[in-house]
Parts: C-alpha cells; structure tokens; sequence
C-alpha cells in the first residue's frame, strides 16, 4: 500500500493527522457549545492553521518529480499514527516536530517533501513551541506589555494588575492575554506562503514576519487599554464577539504585512 503512494503525499496525510490531533482540545471544546459555533469558529482553530494544512495537501498533489520513499518511512508511519492514537496533543505536537526535522533532512532542497516539512515545521510552533513559550515567557511578555500602557493611555498598572479608568475596576494581565499566543500565526503564514510560492525565506520576508508580529503586539496592547477605558465591555472584547473581531483583525493585519513581502520577495527573484 505504501508503495503506491509519494512521500509528499504520505507525510501530507501524516503531518495533518498530527496536526488535528495535537489540536483535539480546541475542537472538542468548539463542539461542545454546538455545531453552530464550532463551524463559525472553524473548530476552534485558527484559519491561518487551516490554510497551512491545505498549503501542505495542494503541495503534495501537485505534478512534479517522483519522490519514492526512504528507508525507514514505513515505521516512522506506524510511529507517527500509533502517537495519535494517544488522547494527548503534547504527545502529538512532539510527533509532528520530529518527523517534521526527519522530513526536512532526507529530503532534497526545495522537493515537495522539503516544503511539507518546513511549513510542518512552523506549524509545531503553534502546537507545541508556541505552548512552551506562553509557558515559559507569556508572562513576562504580558508584563511588558503591560508596562507600555501607561506610557500610551495613562491607565495606572502595578505589575499585572490594570487598574480601570473609573479607579475602582481591576483586571489582573494574565500570561494568556499576552500576544506570544498569535506570534506563531504570523511565522505559520510566512513560512507556508514561502512554499506555495517557491520564494526563498529571505530579507523581504522576515521583515514582513517582523512587522506582522510587531502590528500583533500593538493589536493587542490596544485591546487591554479598551479593557482599562471601557470595563463595562470587558466580556464583550474578551470572551464574546468582540474578541471574533480581533481575531478577525490579527488575520488580516497579518495576511496584509505578509502581501507585501510576498511581493517584494517575487520581485527580486523575478
């Protein structure tokens, strides 16, 4: 059976497996609040992830030179699915970044296989890197952040802890409200338009990423001072629509930083 099918197209169905799996939690989470809301939420996860995994198959099936498969392929498959067989995304998320590197180093330079993996890669940012660092700097990010707000708005912070303009409201700045969460996103997307495009990951790229993750870190700063100047509509912007429209606007301040590296990047390769 797995003679008859490429590399790219094996570890296209491996590495979305993984993937998926890694990110259970979010769509059992998205369907339990019913089927409404887990299509409007894309099951819970992100489309920026969405449109990297469909990058990943488009590129699997696209016509090309033959890549059989190498030595060891077969048990890294059964290795690979016997993981997400487990209920444990971390399990997952640790799977998918190392057949991830095997992919990337037994690969030739820009084979299909070669950009499945890099873009596999950047995903293992969100599923597995991006939840050590959150871990790990999420908090001293959110405090940083937090520091910038009195400097802009005026709003009194100690610490984590912003207080509201009306002086009596306080919101504590948890490691979760920080912007390390959405940086993966903008890294996930650069990388992917890389290999769709066939564009080398060079200046005008990594300075689009730059600005992308820099426009995040400002979307975000100036949602917490909304909390700060409006308390009343703190589960609007938090939890409810409000928090879809910001979501909504990391997509495309991200989507746009990144058209515009895209074409410098053709350009100068043009």
């Amino acid at each position: 059976m797995l003679e008859r099918i490429e590399r790219p197209q094996l570890h296209a169905v491996l590495v979305t497996v993984l993937a998926l799996n890694a990110l259970a939690t979010h769509i059992f989470r998205s369907w339990a609040k019913g089927w409404q809301d887990a299509a409007l939420s894309l099951l819970g996860i992100n489309a920026i992830v969405w449109i990297a995994l469909l990058a990943i198959v488009a590129i699997a099936c696209e016509p090309g030179e033959a890549e059989p498969g190498k030595p060891g392929d077969r048990l890294v498959a059964a290795w690979a699915l016997l993981a997400a067989l487990f209920p444990s995304p971390p399990l997952a998320g640790a799977a998918l970044f190392l057949l991830a590197v095997r992919l990337a180093w037994t690969s030739p330079p820009a084979s299909r296989s070669r950009r499945i993996a890099l873009i596999a890669l950047a995903l293992s940012g969100r599923v597995l890197w991006g939840k050590l660092a959150l871990g790990l700097f999420g908090g001293p990010i959110a405090t940083l952040e937090s520091a910038i707000l009195p400097w802009l708005t005026g709003l009194r912070i100690d610490g984590n802890v912003l207080t509201a303009i009306d002086g009596e409201t306080t919101f504590v700045v948890a490691a979760s409200c920080s912007s390390v969460a959405n940086l993966s996103l903008v890294l996930i997307l650069g990388v992917t338009a890389a290999q769709v495009f066939r564009l080398p990951l060079g200046k005008p790229l990594w300075l689009a990423m730059a600005g992308g993750m820099l426009t995040v870190v400002a979307l975000n700063t100036l949602r917490l001072a909304g909390f700060g100047y409006y308390p009343e509509y703190f589960d609007y912007w938090h939890s409810g629509p409000g928090a879809a429209l910001f979501g909504h606007g990391i997509l495309l301040t991200i989507g746009l930083a990144l058209m515009v590296g895209v074409a410098h990047a053709q350009k100068r390769a043009a």
